[in-house]
């Protein structure tokens, strides 16, 4: 069976190359449903006895924590193949036709070589050097998909390094504050844990809010993403949170917006007061700090 989170993962780009990144995404999502299931009834004793049940708070914050680093293992990992497969396209992109050649010759023999099928036999990491060579369209949708998942990859990652390292992420070290402790979300059930990300930032985040954010990642994010040319202006511009920088943004026809957060250095968060996003973010020309 599977379900619409493993649906949502399967989706991305290179899963469909990948039987074991599509098994692994039918784990998580089976296990998804068995923890909503708990956390419901988690909820139910909850309201019952009027207080927190220990043995079932304990158990279920046990295998929520082993289920959000199986997520991260998983995204790590398809991040991880974004970047090799990424990486051979802009190589290839400005090679003649025969360095062309000469480069996709190579990386096959590299598959060949480490292939833990044996060199005869196709492991999907073939079939993913052929797309490349061939489908442009296939490059971009990866690349579209690296942008669109970002921002819930870092969220992932930094509640990953507060449960299993025991430490405030990018910080070299810094001890985390109560590491594990989590509380019951009124709202679902779920173990919703509250972590530093960068002192005196504090962010909270569900067993439950992972696996929707998860699910919603077959959301089109195009508007959201600023360009690439546009990218390269962040650079010098301070963070004023975890991964965040607000900027004034420029349009192709002039205008210019104020208090403009962007994370991780491509996707507009939000803009000044305006409830829904007042541009598309494909039309941004120039980003510069406030103090300009």
């Amino acid at each position: 069976m599977v379900t619409e989170l493993a649906q949502a993962l399967q989706n991305l780009p290179l899963f469909g190359d990948d039987i074991y990144l599509r098994m692994q995404a039918i784990n998580l999502g089976l296990v998804d449903d068995f923890l909503a299931d708990l956390e419901s009834r988690l909820l139910a004793e909850y309201m019952q006895a009027d207080g927190t049940p220990l043995p079932s708070a304990a158990f279920l914050s046990a295998l929520s924590q082993l289920w959000i680093f199986g997520v991260y293992e998983l995204l790590r990992t398809w991040r991880q193949r974004v970047r090799e497969a990424t990486s051979l396209a802009a190589k290839l992109q400005p090679a003649s036709t025969q360095e062309r050649q000469r480069l996709l010759e190579s990386e096959r023999q590299r598959i060949r070589e480490t292939s833990p099928y044996g060199m005869d036999i196709e492991d999907g990491r073939r079939c993913i050097v052929q797309r490349i060579d061939e489908d442009p369209a296939f490059v971009d949708a990866i690349r579209a998909a690296a942008d669109k998942i970002e921002s819930v990859f870092r969220k992932i990652e930094a509640l990953r390094v507060h449960l299993a390292k025991h430490e405030v992420p990018k910080t070299k070290g810094a001890p985390a504050f109560a590491p594990g402790y989590g509380r019951i979300d009124m709202d679902n059930g779920s173990i919703c844990y509250e972590f530093l990300v960068r002192p005196p930032e504090v962010d909270n985040l569900s067993r439950r809010d992972v696996a929707d954010a998860c699910r919603e990642l077959v959301t089109d994010k195009t508007a959201m993403m600023l360009p690439e040319s546009v990218r390269a202006q962040l650079e010098g511009i301070p963070e004023i949170g975890y991964g965040a920088k607000k900027v004034i943004a420029t349009l192709k026809d002039g205008r210019e917006f104020d208090d403009v957060f962007v994370l991780w250095g491509r996707e507009i968060a939000s803009v000044g007061t305006h409830p829904e996003q007042p541009f598309d973010a494909r039309d941004v020309v120039r980003v510069r700090a406030p103090t300009d």
